[in-house]
């Protein structure tokens, strides 16, 4: 039997809506110095989100191996260890200040942002569902595979409030 089933649900079933959050535009670069512009702002993205990554790694794999703390006080342990949202994206910041080359590229913002998405990972990772499956171990991943930057849409509920940064 593939999982515990307790009868028919009373919901209906969860469907994909047909607005989505992600936009996907072309991006047409007309210059040499654009693109390589485009490009050097996409590796700091990517250096950003795999020095988080390697440091959200190693954070777990010390959260894992205090098995005694962890059955003690498991927040608390978190705490320590630096396993919040709070403590990501101050590491981020961290990473773009003591970088020599990163401020030129990319905004505290979008480094936020980026700190955010790899929470969401470490989120998965920590915290089962439900049922109480968990995802694996983030993993960090490639230069060639990394295609998005995160970022923050304009809001339409809060004034004055913009999005992270504007491709015009």
């Amino acid at each position: 039997r593939a999982g515990r089933l307790r009868g028919r649900g009373r919901h209906p079933l969860w469907r994909r809506p047909e607005e989505v959050s992600v936009i996907v535009l072309p991006l047409v670069v007309r210059g040499t110095s654009e693109r390589r512009r485009l490009d050097k702002l996409f590796a700091a993205m990517h250096a950003i989100k795999r020095a988080l990554q390697r440091e959200a790694r190693n954070r777990l794999r010390a959260y894992w191996a205090g098995t005694g703390r962890l059955q003690r006080d498991a927040g608390r342990w978190r705490e320590e260890l630096g396993l919040s949202r709070d403590h990501l994206e101050r590491c981020a910041y961290r990473h773009l200040e003591r970088s020599g080359w990163l401020l030129g590229h990319v905004s505290k913002a979008l480094a936020m942002h980026q700190a955010d998405e790899v929470w969401a990972g470490v989120e998965r990772h920590l915290f089962g569902d439900g049922a109480g499956r968990r995802s694996g171990l983030p993993r960090i991943g490639g230069y060639w595979d990394y295609r998005r930057i995160a970022g923050r849409a304009r809001s339409h509920t809060t004034g004055r409030k913009w999005e992270t940064f504007r491709l015009f």
